[in-house]
C-alpha cells in the first residue's frame, strides 16, 4: 500500500503540474522502477529471516548503499543529472562505519 498511495501521489502530482497523461516511455519506466522496487524490498525483508548474525548486520548497509549507487546513476543515465560521486563516497562510509556491528564481525573472525 505504501507504493500503490506514491504512485497516486506522484501521478496525481504530474497531471496537474504538466496538464498531460505519461506517455509510453514514461509508464514503462514507471513501471519498470515500481517492480524493481518492490522486488527488492521484499527480498530485503525476506532476507532477514534466515540470515545468520552477520549477515543482519551487514543486509541494512549493503542495501542502503546499493540505493545511492543505483539512484544516482539511474539519474546519471537517464535524466543526464550531475552526480558528486565524492558526496556519494562519504555517505557510503558513512553508512558502512555508522550502521555495521563491529563486535559481531570481529567475533566472527576470531
Amino acid at each position: 500500500m505504501i507504493y500503490f498511495s506514491a504512485a497516486l501521489l506522484q501521478t496525481y502530482f504530474f497531471v496537474t503540474s504538466e496538464k498531460r497523461i505519461p506517455s509510453r516511455e514514461e509508464w514503462s519506466y514507471g513501471l519498470f522502477g515500481g517492480i524493481g522496487t518492490s522486488m527488492c524490498t521484499f527480498f530485503l525483508i525476506w532476507s532477514t529471516e534466515s540470515a545468520s548474525p552477520l549477515e543482519n548486520a551487514m543486509i541494512f548497509p549493503v542495501f542502503s548503499v546499493m540505493i545511492i549507487l543505483f539512484c544516482n546513476s539511474w539519474g546519471r543515465w537517464l535524466y543526464d543529472e550531475k552526480v558528486n560521486w565524492k558526496a556519494c563516497n562519504l555517505c557510503i562510509g558513512g553508512i558502512i562505519l555508522g550502521m555495521v556491528d563491529w563486535r559481531t564481525i570481529l567475533s566472527y573472525f576470531s
